[in-house]
Protein backbone atom coordinates (compact mmCIF):
# COMPACT_ATOMS: atom_id res chain seq x y z
CA UNK A 1 0.00 0.00 0.00
CA UNK A 2 1.59 3.26 -0.92
CA UNK A 3 0.45 5.64 1.78
CA UNK A 4 2.16 8.53 0.09
CA UNK A 5 0.07 8.14 -3.00
CA UNK A 6 -3.27 7.35 -0.70
CA UNK A 7 -3.15 10.31 0.88
CA UNK A 8 -2.88 12.28 -2.32
CA UNK A 9 0.59 12.81 -2.88
CA UNK A 10 0.96 14.22 0.60
CA UNK A 11 4.07 12.45 1.56
CA UNK A 12 4.78 14.26 4.79
CA UNK A 13 1.51 14.12 5.95
CA UNK A 14 1.81 10.32 5.84
CA UNK A 15 5.19 10.44 7.52
CA UNK A 16 4.25 12.60 10.57
CA UNK A 17 1.20 10.14 10.55
CA UNK A 18 3.38 7.00 10.91
CA UNK A 19 6.07 8.84 13.05
CA UNK A 20 3.33 9.50 15.86
CA UNK A 21 2.22 5.94 15.46
CA UNK A 22 5.87 4.63 16.04
CA UNK A 23 6.10 6.95 18.56
CA UNK A 24 2.80 6.31 20.77
CA UNK A 25 2.77 2.42 19.67
CA UNK A 26 4.66 -0.45 22.23
CA UNK A 27 6.93 -2.78 20.85
CA UNK A 28 4.57 -5.14 18.73
CA UNK A 29 3.47 -6.34 15.53
CA UNK A 30 1.21 -2.58 14.80
CA UNK A 31 4.44 -0.79 15.20
CA UNK A 32 6.95 -2.53 13.57
CA UNK A 33 5.02 -2.49 10.62
CA UNK A 34 4.17 1.35 11.17
CA UNK A 35 7.99 2.12 11.39
CA UNK A 36 8.69 -0.44 8.01
CA UNK A 37 5.97 1.67 6.33
CA UNK A 38 7.71 5.12 7.28
CA UNK A 39 10.57 3.95 6.09
CA UNK A 40 9.27 2.96 2.89
CA UNK A 41 8.43 6.23 2.12
CA UNK A 42 11.24 7.67 2.84
CA UNK A 43 12.88 5.50 0.64
CA UNK A 44 10.67 6.59 -2.18
CA UNK A 45 11.32 10.24 -1.35
CA UNK A 46 14.91 9.29 -1.49
CA UNK A 47 15.11 10.83 1.67
CA UNK A 48 17.84 8.24 3.26
CA UNK A 49 18.78 10.51 5.91
CA UNK A 50 15.04 11.16 7.24
CA UNK A 51 14.74 7.44 6.63
CA UNK A 52 17.79 6.19 9.10
CA UNK A 53 16.50 9.08 11.72
CA UNK A 54 13.11 7.08 12.09
CA UNK A 55 14.72 3.63 12.06
CA UNK A 56 16.88 5.27 14.85
CA UNK A 57 14.33 6.38 16.56
CA UNK A 58 11.95 3.77 16.39
CA UNK A 59 14.19 0.75 17.21
CA UNK A 60 13.04 0.58 20.87
CA UNK A 61 9.89 0.12 19.62
CA UNK A 62 10.52 -3.07 16.79
CA UNK A 63 9.75 -6.83 17.47
CA UNK A 64 13.38 -8.41 18.35
CA UNK A 65 12.10 -11.14 15.74
CA UNK A 66 12.80 -8.01 12.89
CA UNK A 67 15.97 -6.96 14.17
CA UNK A 68 17.63 -8.37 11.81
CA UNK A 69 15.59 -7.18 9.15
CA UNK A 70 15.73 -3.89 9.85
CA UNK A 71 19.98 -3.63 10.35
CA UNK A 72 19.80 -5.07 6.64
CA UNK A 73 17.27 -2.04 5.67
CA UNK A 74 19.69 0.10 7.94
CA UNK A 75 22.65 -0.96 5.72
CA UNK A 76 20.88 -0.55 2.66
CA UNK A 77 19.88 3.21 3.52
CA UNK A 78 24.07 3.90 4.45
CA UNK A 79 24.64 2.31 1.35
CA UNK A 80 22.14 4.30 -0.69
CA UNK A 81 23.83 7.54 1.43
CA UNK A 82 27.31 6.36 0.61
CA UNK A 83 28.30 5.68 3.74
CA UNK A 84 29.70 2.09 2.70
CA UNK A 85 32.08 1.19 5.80
CA UNK A 86 29.30 2.28 8.06
CA UNK A 87 27.21 -0.12 6.20
CA UNK A 88 29.99 -2.75 6.04
CA UNK A 89 30.23 -2.53 9.92
CA UNK A 90 26.78 -3.65 10.64
CA UNK A 91 26.89 -5.94 7.64
CA UNK A 92 29.74 -8.15 9.25
CA UNK A 93 28.01 -7.58 12.43
CA UNK A 94 25.13 -9.32 11.04
CA UNK A 95 27.34 -12.29 9.63
CA UNK A 96 29.17 -12.84 13.00
CA UNK A 97 26.51 -12.26 15.50
CA UNK A 98 25.76 -15.59 17.48
CA UNK A 99 22.91 -17.15 16.36
CA UNK A 100 19.43 -17.03 19.11
CA UNK A 101 18.03 -20.18 19.53
CA UNK A 102 14.53 -19.68 19.38
CA UNK A 103 12.46 -20.13 22.60
CA UNK A 104 9.28 -22.17 22.65
CA UNK A 105 5.94 -20.89 21.38
CA UNK A 106 5.57 -18.16 18.62
CA UNK A 107 8.97 -17.03 18.57
CA UNK A 108 10.37 -20.64 17.73
CA UNK A 109 8.57 -20.62 14.72
CA UNK A 110 10.03 -17.61 13.43
CA UNK A 111 13.28 -19.39 11.70
CA UNK A 112 16.02 -17.62 9.92
CA UNK A 113 14.59 -14.57 8.12
CA UNK A 114 17.29 -15.34 5.63
CA UNK A 115 19.48 -12.02 7.12
CA UNK A 116 22.50 -13.58 7.47
CA UNK A 117 22.51 -15.01 3.84
CA UNK A 118 21.19 -11.62 2.64
CA UNK A 119 24.05 -9.64 4.57
CA UNK A 120 26.82 -12.13 3.08
CA UNK A 121 25.80 -11.37 0.10
CA UNK A 122 25.68 -7.33 0.42
CA UNK A 123 29.75 -7.70 1.99
CA UNK A 124 30.55 -9.93 -1.01
CA UNK A 125 29.06 -6.89 -3.74
CA UNK A 126 30.81 -4.31 -1.33
CA UNK A 127 34.38 -6.28 -2.03
CA UNK A 128 33.84 -6.88 -5.32
CA UNK A 129 33.30 -3.02 -5.69
CA UNK A 130 29.54 -2.93 -6.88
CA UNK A 131 28.11 -1.67 -4.32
Amino acid sequence: VDLAAQAGGHGDEALAVLSEGVKAGGRDVLTTLLLIKELDIYKTKKDYAGALTALNAGRKNILSAYANTLAITEADLLLLSGKKEDARKILTALTTAKPEIPKEGADAELGDDGSVAAAKEKLLLLDLGVL
